[in-house]
């Protein structure tokens, strides 16, 4: 586990690294900041796009390794092929897990901003709260769920 963990962590840090390093040489070469250049709003855009994608990506293919080498008894190298397999396999299933997380976490997020946008919300703050973390509860089963299936049926077939 130890070294599925490292390979993991050293895989998400180190290919985004390696992917956004010419755009960083780029800006190193012109002789100012990317922030002269452009201004702010496009640098950080920029800059944030080049290594949360890849660091995104990177992590979803491999989000499946801990797994495999504790359930699956793989070992560090053939729980990354593992993962990454069932993540290409099964893209559609995994999105559908992507966005029932993601709707999750916008779950437990909601009673907090509501009240914010109108002072009318703020006395629906505790039924929004109750429904929110209900929600998010129901949610993070179904995640589990289908997490649990798209992992045993990318290992079973």
């Amino acid at each position: 586990m130890v070294g599925v963990v490292a390979l993991v962590v050293a895989a998400v840090m180190t290919i985004p690294f390696l992917l956004s390093l010419p755009l960083s040489v780029l800006v190193g070469v012109s002789g100012g900041t990317m922030v002269e250049l452009v201004g702010f709003p496009v640098a950080a855009a920029v800059g944030g796009v080049a290594f949360a994608v890849p660091f995104l990506f990177v992590l979803f293919k491999l989000w499946f390794a801990p797994e495999a080498c504790v359930i699956g008894r793989y070992g560090p190298l053939e729980a990354v092929w593992v993962s990454w397999e069932i993540t290409t396999n099964y893209r559609g299933t995994f999105v559908l897990v992507t966005v029932i997380t993601l709707g999750s976490a916008v779950g437990f997020h909601v009673p907090s901003v509501l009240p914010a946008i109108g002072p009318g919300l703020t006395a629906m703050a505790p039924v929004l709260g109750t429904v929110s973390s209900s929600v998010g509860e129901l949610l993070s089963i179904v995640w589990a769920s289908a997490y649990a299936h798209v992992y045993v049926q990318g290992v079973a077939t």
